[in-house]
């Protein structure tokens, strides 16, 4: 069995070199680098300094492990990757494990979960994203592991302590945990007390940094029921309907969690990126479940996953890659230019490359936009704030050439270009996907003498 978790978890690590290019990092894993650079230079845990101190980070526990690699002057985004890559290797070969001795015939068991595991391309993907995703898988799966009694208290108190600090969910799963644990007599049940203090730490100081009891991610990317519950309808179907079915009739309580926190990412709105990975943690504990049923149904369901991730695999849509390149050298040339702020939507790569001030359009790391109404992407565009902000460059992602034909934008962005894309002229046009185009704007001239003449006074 042994030998059968190493070579899963071998062929997940493995799967993961698919994803090895820098274009295949999430943009958002600079923000939390930037968050760690900005907290090691100043003292506060925030994007942007011009700003009011701002939690535009959905992990504190990433952010906090992101801080000593960038103290060591290292680029922080292939350490965050190759931690994550290591965190799914530990989850594929643990599981494997566990799923054995859940199983009627342990190898079978270890076989089945390993290979499900180890061939999804969308959770090698987020291995390699840069965030904090298999981290918080690896921890929900150590609690759920505990609540059903295949690890020690020791293991479930530290694993209820992580999630508590991993995710803005944790209250949602350690509920479930709670409930869960509730129909076992074994053994004590203060873990979950653990969370629960960890959790309401973390609250208090967050209230303390902040004033606030959520983080702005979770403002800015508010719910959206019917999008969320599209999101898990077709997770659940991509990760293997039959397999949540034989979980449900033969691992009722991994089951039971799983669907948990599904209802939990409908209720949220679901997630923007490729490959759900809010259903991470549910796939796995899925799983983990599917081992306990008879081996010819264990083996069907795993033979209709992994076909499902050939399917995706095939169609590339288990990923994405993005152009990380082209926005680190617009904060470079910012930079050379003498430019101090800059308006965009994609505010990672760029806000690393570039030190000034950024302001966000998503509203991820800027609250006055975070909190508006609407969800992420389609926040109704304040002229009055974009002006107070007064941006010397904007950088928009056009849905063509715009070189062809009239620029089209999400809606985030084509308010801005209504806004100003008759007096700004346009410092230059890159290719970056076909059809999309990166659109660099500047303030007229004497809009920028104007400004730092009122910012003088």
């Amino acid at each position: 069995m042994r030998a059968v978790a190493a070579l899963c978890a071998l062929a997940a690590g493995l799967h993961t070199l698919r994803w090895a290019p820098l274009d295949y990092a999430l943009d958002d894993a600079w923000i939390v680098a930037r968050v760690a650079r900005t907290w090691l230079e100043t003292g506060a845990p925030t994007y942007d300094m011009t700003l009011p101190v701002t939690e535009s980070v959905s992990s504190p526990l990433w952010a906090l492990l992101a801080v000593p690699i960038v103290a060591m002057g290292l680029d922080p985004i292939l350490p965050l990757r190759c931690l994550g890559a290591a965190c799914w290797v530990g989850v594929v070969g643990w599981t494997s494990l566990w799923a054995a001795e859940r199983s009627p015939r342990p190898v079978w068991g270890a076989t089945v979960t390993g290979v499900v595991l180890a061939a999804s391309g969308g959770l090698a993907y987020h291995a390699v994203s840069g965030l904090e995703t298999t981290l918080w898988v690896g921890l929900v799966t150590a609690a759920a592991a505990w609540a059903t009694g295949a690890l020690p208290t020791w293991a479930g108190t530290l694993a209820l302590i992580g999630v508590a600090w991993t995710r803005p969910e944790a209250p949602w799963m350690i509920i479930g945990l709670a409930a869960v644990r509730a129909r076992s007599s074994e053994g004590p049940r203060w873990p979950l007390a653990a969370g629960a203090c960890a959790w309401l730490a973390l609250l208090l100081g967050r209230l303390v940094v902040y004033g606030e009891w959520l983080p702005n991610t979770a403002y800015a990317k508010a719910p959206d029921l019917w999008a969320g519950a599209s999101y898990v309808a077709d997770g659940l179907l991509w990760t293997g309907l039959l397999a949540t079915v034989a979980a449900a009739r033969w691992a009722p309580r991994l089951a039971t969690l799983a669907l948990w926190l599904g209802l939990g990412v409908a209720l949220s709105g679901g997630d923007w990126m490729p490959a759900h990975r809010r259903l991470a943690e549910a796939a796995v504990l899925l799983a983990v479940g599917l081992a306990s049923a008879p081996p010819r149904l264990a083996g069907l369901a795993a033979l209709l996953w992994v076909t499902m991730s050939a399917r995706a695999a095939w169609h590339e849509t288990d990923g994405s890659a993005w152009y990380h390149a082209e926005l680190a050298q617009v904060g470079e040339r910012a930079t050379a230019a003498g430019i101090h702020r800059i308006a965009a939507f994609d505010v990672g790569r760029l806000g690393w490359a570039f030190r000034g001030s950024v302001h966000d359009l998503a509203g991820l790391t800027d609250p006055h936009i975070g909190h508006a109404p609407g969800t992420h992407g389609q926040k109704p565009f304040d002229a009055d704030w974009f002006d107070r902000r007064a941006p010397d460059w904007v950088v928009l992602t056009t849905l063509n050439d715009p070189t062809v034909e009239a620029p089209r934008f999400i809606s985030a962005e084509r308010a801005v270009w209504e806004h100003v894309g008759d007096t700004w002229s346009v410092v230059w046009v890159e290719p970056v996907g076909d059809p999309d185009h990166l659109l660099v704007l500047a303030r007229p001239a004497e809009d920028a003498t104007d400004d730092a003449q009122q910012r003088r006074r």
